[in-house]
């Protein structure tokens, strides 16, 4: 046995015993629990390792990925046993999604990862798993050390287009992900579209990147009101999840549930209504409603934020109704991200029912918002500007040390060339003295033997 496959083993069993230590139940729907019990007892009766990890991956697409190791750690030994890559990769991705904050496990994952096989599966799961690993890790830095990061990440920056696409993306998405939890501004929508471009040229993976990239670019625009760009965001994630559920259903995987990723999704959709047609919209309030019907956690989160009630009411012109709901839930905790939007709205559904007790105290919370919303514009202008002349700060220290350097280079070398011309004088000199002699030795001869 190599060392490496010795390790390899150690860690698996690092990661069972992880997985059972924080094993728990869940409370499932009774369908749910019905097929378990059916799964169960055909992994039991299955006689080959196809079986197997045909009943293994169902029963772990059922729990909703949250086995604890239930199910994903025998799966993974088993795909490790039948060299079934994909499968490995993919357990890795969801385990390191389940365990962010723990460096431990995220890195146990990674090495795991870099132990398989070259493929673009692969080469996408390592970046996926550094990337998580560093937004991770960078959300835990107190604000003035991630923006301390900032000023040498962007001045060290190269795009090497004899890299690797993955390592080029690597690099890129580091600073835009400091911008994003720092700054802001122009300066990270630049470097957002910077790494659009690479994104969208990377070869056919498994689609994890692109949804973390695409998650980032909708929430974003979408709390800026950039319609069009949150939207097609959005319209991606979903297509994403589609060809990952028909891809799934081909290998005999029907359960794997996204509902909450689509529920997020459309709602954000129905946020950037002033781009959508009427029959979008009822379209994606059918969907959020055909979901909440099966799913508790969405119908839960529906029933509680109403965010996304409030902007299907408010784009199909059902003012008297929205009103209410946007009075009820603009101050929420979770909308504070959109509580600008949603005053927003609250004052135009006011406006137009005629309800000016409601329109004078939405437009004192507005005016108050907007005037944060317009200072906080200013400091990320002021804040790029920082940025801007702390790497030119950078530069400086780094054109003054070259300077410097080559101005020692200079001394040094006409130091050099005194001695060398010193010593040059010296020798000629001696040279001349003893050809001088040797003349005159060889004159004296001459004149003797005359004698």
């Amino acid at each position: 046995m190599t060392f490496k496959r010795f390790i390899s083993i150690i860690a698996i069993n690092l990661l069972a015993c992880w997985s059972l230590i924080m094993a728990q139940d869940t409370s499932l729907p009774a369908a749910t629990n019905d097929l378990i019990e059916e799964w169960t007892t055909r992994l039991a009766q299955s006689t080959t390792p196809k079986d197997s990890m045909e009943a293994l991956y169902n029963l772990f697409d059922l729990t909703e990925r949250d086995d604890r190791g239930r199910y994903s750690t025998p799966l993974y030994e088993l795909a490790k046993r039948e060299k079934d890559y994909d499968t490995q990769l993919d357990i890795l991705r969801v385990v390191t999604s389940k365990y962010l904050r723990n460096d431990s496990i995220t890195g146990l994952c990674l090495d795991l990862a870099l132990q398989l096989p070259d493929s673009y599966d692969q080469q996408e799961t390592v970046l996926f798993i550094q990337l998580e690993r560093y937004i991770s890790q960078l959300r835990r830095l107190p604000m003035k050390e991630r923006q301390d990061q900032l000023p040498a990440l962007i001045e060290s920056y190269v795009d090497d287009t004899d890299a690797t696409i993955y390592q080029r993306i690597l690099s890129l998405y580091k600073i835009a992900t400091v911008l994003g939890y720092t700054i802001g501004g122009d300066l990270y929508t630049d470097y957002m579209d910077r790494l659009n471009v690479l994104i969208d040229h990377m070869p056919r993976g498994n689609g994890s990147l692109k949804t973390i990239f695409y998650q980032r670019v909708a929430m974003a625009n979408s709390m800026s009101d950039n319609y069009k760009q949150a939207a097609r965001a959005d319209w991606q994630l979903l297509g994403i999840i589609d060809a990952l559920q028909d891809r799934y259903a081909a290998q005999g995987r029907p359960y794997p549930n996204y509902d909450r990723n689509k529920y997020l999704s459309y709602r954000r959709l129905l946020g950037n209504f002033p781009i959508l047609s009427r029959e979008q919209i009822e379209e994606y309030n059918d969907s959020i409603r055909v979901i909440a019907a099966r799913n508790k956690e969405v119908r839960d989160d529906l029933n509680n934020n109403r965010r996304a009630t409030a902007y299907y009411l408010y784009a199909t012109g059902q003012y008297d109704k929205a009103l209410p709901v946007l009075k009820e839930i603009s101050n929420l905790p979770d909308n504070s991200d959109f509580r600008r939007k949603l005053l927003k709205m609250l004052i135009d559904c006011a406006n137009k029912t005629g309800d000016k007790s409601s329109l004078m105290q939405a437009t004192t919370q507005y005016n108050a918002i907007l005037e944060e919303y317009v200072r906080m514009q200013i400091d990320d202008k002021l804040r790029d500007m920082q940025v801007f002349f702390d790497i030119n700060d950078l530069k400086d220290e780094r054109i003054a040390a070259l300077t410097e350097k080559a101005d020692n280079d200079r001394k040094k070398m006409h130091s050099q060339l005194i001695a060398v011309s010193i010593a040059l004088g010296v020798m000629t000199l001696v040279a001349l003295v003893l050809a001088w002699r040797l003349f005159r030795n060889r004159r004296c001869r001459k004149n003797g033997r005359q004698v």
